[in-house]
């Protein structure tokens, strides 16, 4: 169940960037950490990690979304700025008032992580999220920064 929250929020990831025109010219591609597709080297990566959150119930699965941005500095189609606009991006994401999709069809975040969890969790309907805001890079337990969002989703 954790996965497939992690791929709810993945989801809403790619399509929350795929809409934010200030990264338009940037390459970049979103992975769930359980993928076991290859990751390019001439691009942005964001990984989305969940873990289990301590809260978890019978009636409510709780987990972090870690959300990460590698940037190779090795390649010419990649740069320092571009990661950083990539890193504004994220955050933008989980922030209060963004939506996706225009006209009749945008959604609020939390409505769209919603719609994403509902379709991806059987018997449980989204519940919300919490964002963290940017987490150090540590050597103990991560090497980069990640951008923490808690995430709920309850059982019907």
């Amino acid at each position: 169940m954790i996965t497939d929250l992690e791929d709810a929020v993945a989801a809403v990831v790619t399509a929350a960037l795929a809409e934010d025109a200030t990264i338009a010219a940037v390459p970049y591609v979103v992975r769930s950490s359980t993928t076991s597709a290859e990751v390019p080297g001439d691009r942005s990566v964001v990984a989305v990690r969940m873990q289990q959150g301590d809260r978890s119930m019978v009636a409510l699965l709780d987990g972090v979304a870690e959300i990460f941005v590698a940037t190779p500095s090795q390649n010419e189609g990649t740069s320092v700025a571009n990661h950083r606009l990539m890193e504004r991006a994220v955050e933008r994401i989980f922030s209060p008032g963004t939506t996706i999709g225009e006209g009749a069809g945008e959604k609020t975040i939390a409505v769209a992580l919603a719609d994403a969890i509902e379709a991806r969790l059987t018997g449980y309907t989204g519940g919300g999220f919490f964002n963290e805001g940017w987490q150090p890079g540590r050597e103990d337990t991560m090497w980069m920064p990640s951008l923490r969002v808690k995430v709920g989703a309850v059982r019907d």
